[in-house]
């Protein structure tokens, strides 16, 4: 969403589609770890039950992203649905990319300088997704008071204009 700034109902369309996509292979990933798990007698460990609590937890995040989206397009603002989403989103983001390096360690072969290695791309992943993020509020809040001001000045020189008595 911060990335493609595209307007309106291409923006949630876009979104969904790429989130649908992901959630795809997540359920496919999800699906592969417990053969895995089953096969290896592995299932209970903190990487799975890290891996459950997401998989349910991110079924929450069609239903609240289709609530704000309503409601965002009704009152032109964010709502708890909205926070809900949001902060939910930024915290599976991170929950799965911690749970992919707890992960690694299940691993036949899997050596320290493949976890370090894997560490270092997923800490700079999430540095990058945290400026994009920041950088996408700080930007969104800076255009919201923009057209505040734009709808302000618009309505303040309608008003202005002559009457006729």
């Amino acid at each position: 969403m911060r990335l493609l700034r595209l307007r309106g109902s291409r923006n949630y369309y876009t979104h969904s589609i790429i989130q649908t996509l992901g959630v795809l292979l997540f359920i496919v990933n999800f699906g592969t770890g417990i053969y895995i798990g089953i096969k290896t007698r592995k299932l209970i460990n903190y990487h799975t039950i890290i891996g459950f609590l997401m998989f349910a937890l991110v079924w929450s995040q069609p239903i609240t992203g289709l609530v704000h989206h309503v409601l965002y397009k009704k009152g032109q603002g964010r709502t708890i649905s909205s926070y809900t989403h949001i902060w939910l989103g930024r915290v599976l983001i991170t929950l799965g990319m911690i749970n992919g390096g707890l992960g690694l360690r299940l691993g036949y072969g899997v050596t320290t300088k493949d976890e370090i290695i894997y560490g270092v791309v997923a800490g700079v992943m999430w540095v990058a997704y945290v400026i994009v993020s920041v950088h996408g509020e700080v930007s969104g809040r800076r255009e919201k008071k923009r057209l505040e001001a734009l709808a302000l000045t618009k309505e303040g020189s309608h008003d202005s204009g002559m009457s006729v008595a």
